[in-house]
Formats: C-alpha cells, sequence, structure tokens
C-alpha cells in the first residue's frame, strides 16, 4: 500500500518566542489528518499530483489560533486543493496565547511515497 507524504518546512518570518513557534508547529501537526485528506481527495481526482505549496500562517498578539493562511507559490495547479488546505489550517489552535503576532513561513511537499510496499499475507 501507498503512503500519502506531506513534507513541512518551517521558517519563522518574524521574531517570535521559542515557545509560540513551537505551538505553531504543534497546531499544524495536529492539522495533519486533514492535510492528508485534502490531499488523498485530490489524488482521486489526478493521481499524479505532486509537488510544492508555500504559505505563510498569520497569527495575531494574544489570540490562540492561526487566523489566516495564504498561498504565496505553489506548482500544484488545483485551486480546489490550495482551498482545501487554507481550510484545514484555518483555526488551528495554539493551546494558548501567542506572546507576539507573527507570520509562518510554511513549504508543504505533496507525495505519494512508493517507499511502503509491505504487503500482508
Amino acid at each position: 500500500m501507498n503512503k500519502l507524504a506531506i513534507l513541512v518546512l518551517v521558517f519563522v518570518g518574524a521574531c517570535a518566542a521559542d515557545t509560540t513557534q513551537a505551538r505553531v508547529r504543534t497546531a499544524v501537526d495536529a492539522r495533519q489528518a486533514r492535510l492528508d485528506s485534502c490531499y488523498a481527495k485530490q489524488l482521486a481526482n489526478d493521481a499524479s499530483t505532486s509537488g510544492k505549496m508555500h504559505l505563510v500562517l498569520r497569527v495575531a498578539k494574544d489570540t490562540e489560533e492561526v487566523e489566516a493562511v495564504e498561498v504565496e507559490k505553489s506548482d500544484l495547479k488545483s485551486k480546489k486543493l490550495q482551498r482545501c488546505v487554507k481550510a484545514a489550517l484555518v483555526g488551528a489552535n495554539l493551546g494558548g496565547p501567542a506572546e507576539e503576532s507573527l507570520n509562518v513561513e510554511y513549504t508543504l511537499a505533496f507525495r505519494v511515497d512508493a517507499a511502503d510496499t509491505s504487503t500482508e499475507d
């Protein structure tokens, strides 16, 4: 069985306290199932879909969630996938208020992981 792989590369676009940055990453990780679902739906329409999507996640000071997600650049042409990814990440809960406003740049790499070719007898 093939596994879906969404790799996440993170860059912080503002000077943020390490705890807020870590909480943003944890909040995004908690949305992994939603991101996987977005990609699985896209693969059902086009099995060759793969590429990178560069995002900016915005978090306002003293808020507890991602308030906005913008697609800065994408190799993926599907606007439907872009909308799904944005919807999956907006509202991701940080588990506490952010110490300061920040923009976090994420690069999501969408690919089917063919390395998992295990079979069960």
